[in-house]
């Protein structure tokens, strides 16, 4: 690894070899295996962190026995509240990994949600009926896959006339994750290292002014970007960095430093989000298109 650009501390402790230099065209792979079976946490983790800006309040009615399809559903958490958006109707999960679709069973059960459908299927290699949903959905799934219009053109064709696709997909570049003031520096650190991993491993950061564009070129109709976000302070902010950022960077990180070397980082990085007076700003884009009517 070349640490020209790193600070001879930080450089130090970058001894390990990177497991993220090679792009490959699901970036979560490796991570899945690096961090020792972590993952369920660090998608938990994810989730929670869209989840606080209210983002579901940006996607537009729905029939109540409309049909839901949550891609790269995971453990379920989206669909678990997407579900509310269509009391008499249902929703479908899809994601690659067997696994993964097990935890989304487990957990739509244990809410005594009833009829959910299950799909293994891959991105790259999509077998969806044709003008079947109101709504597809995806979070922080679209920027990992290669193929990207490919999969759009699958996914639009599943919608049925007048339906939904609701992309919270990453547009910024810099941090990424998010803008701090005063400047916290072991916060900011941490984040551009998460950005660092996301691009080694082939994870697109722009992806949702693609996403928006090939919507357009694909003929759907009121496409649209736009963005959600929080703010946390005091309590609020201590909480986040403790029960969500955290997580994401020991999963994200774990095989990136030496263990007390990143230890160290989070320790003051908690320290300096308990200043008083310290503001987080998170901001999120969705980017939305609705597939035309039957004229």
């Amino acid at each position: 690894m070349n640490h020209q650009n790193t600070d001879p501390e930080t450089a130090r402790h970058l001894d390990r070899p990177s497991p993220y230099r090679s792009p490959t065209p699901y970036a979560f792979e490796k991570l899945l295996k690096d961090s020792g079976g972590t993952e369920p946490a660090r998608l938990e983790a994810q989730n929670r962190l869209f989840e606080q800006q209210g983002p579901l309040d940006l996607i537009p009615p729905l029939p109540e026995n409309g049909r839901i399809l949550d891609v790269g559903s995971g453990m379920g958490f989206w669909a678990v509240r997407l579900a509310a958006k269509v009391p008499h109707g249902q929703m479908v999960c899809l994601d690659r990994s067997p696994e993964l679709l097990e935890h989304a069973r487990a957990r739509l059960e244990q809410v005594g949600l009833k009829g959910t459908e299950f799909l293994q299927q891959d991105l790259r290699d999509l077998d969806l009926p044709a003008d079947s949903f109101d709504l597809v959905f995806t979070c922080m799934t679209l920027a990992h896959v290669m193929e990207l219009e490919e999969a759009l053109r699958c996914l639009t064709r599943a919608l049925k006339p007048g339906g939904w696709i609701v992309c919270f997909e990453p547009i910024q570049e810099g941090h990424g994750l998010f803008d701090v003031y005063p400047p916290c520096e072991d916060l900011l650190f941490l984040a551009d290292q998460i950005v660092g991993v996301c691009r080694d491993q082939g994870t697109d950061l722009s992806v949702g002014l693609k996403i928006a564009n090939l919507l357009d070129h694909l003929g759907l109709e009121d496409t649209a970007l736009r963005y959600f976000g929080s703010a946390p302070h005091g309590e609020a902010l201590r909480a986040w960095v403790e029960d969500i950022f955290l997580p994401i960077v020991k999963t994200y990180l774990g095989s990136r430093f030496q263990p007390e070397y990143l230890e160290r980082r989070l320790g003051l990085a908690l320290e300096q989000s308990r200043r008083p007076g310290t503001w987080i700003d998170l901001k999120r884009t969705a980017v939305l298109g609705r597939k035309p009517r039957i004229r």
